[in-house]
């Protein structure tokens, strides 16, 4: 799918707001705080779903409120196959060279690090969840076991009525 660079940055920072947990409302207050004129839900929704162009002093404002570089708000996502910048159709790789493609990368690498060693650990975690319920489970049944061969015994005998 083509995107153009408003919806880049909107794309952005929608996720951005989202993971800060910051509602429409909180967001538009403080970008309206920012840069001192009014951002309502409509101008907040305009560019979050690419239909606002915006100035530069709008991104660094937002970049502001979200907590980001203005660099990381002008990086495409996954999604993005091409970009469209007025008569320019370009690659997303191409908006990254330099040390942004470096750090990106090793951003990447070291996330996949992350996401390995998470596995692992859910993976061991599992292991040792299943032994100890095993284990549980069979101290519960010796116990009901014992229970019924002790009741057995007695109510042969006369004695558990």
């Amino acid at each position: 799918m083509t995107w153009d660079m408003s919806k880049v940055i909107g794309h952005n920072a929608r996720v951005r707001r989202t993971e800060l947990a910051m509602d429409v409302a909180t967001f538009g207050a403080r970008m309206e705080e920012a840069l001192g004129r009014p951002w309502k839900r409509q101008t907040v929704s305009a560019m979050e779903n690419g239909d606002r162009a915006m100035t530069a002093n709008d991104l660094v404002a937002i970049a502001h409120v979200l907590e980001q570089t203005p660099a990381m708000l002008l990086v495409p996502p996954l999604e993005a196959e091409d970009i469209q910048v007025g008569n320019l159709r370009l690659e997303p790789a191409a908006l990254m060279t330099g040390s942004m493609a470096q750090e990106s990368a090793a951003l990447l690498i070291e996330l996949m690090d992350d996401v390995r060693d998470v596995w692992g650990a859910a993976g061991r975690a599992k292991i040792l969840i299943e032994s100890q319920v095993i284990e549980q489970l069979e101290s519960i049944d010796n116990r009901i076991t014992g229970y019924l061969v002790n009741y057995g015994k007695g109510s042969s005998n006369g004695e558990g009525d």
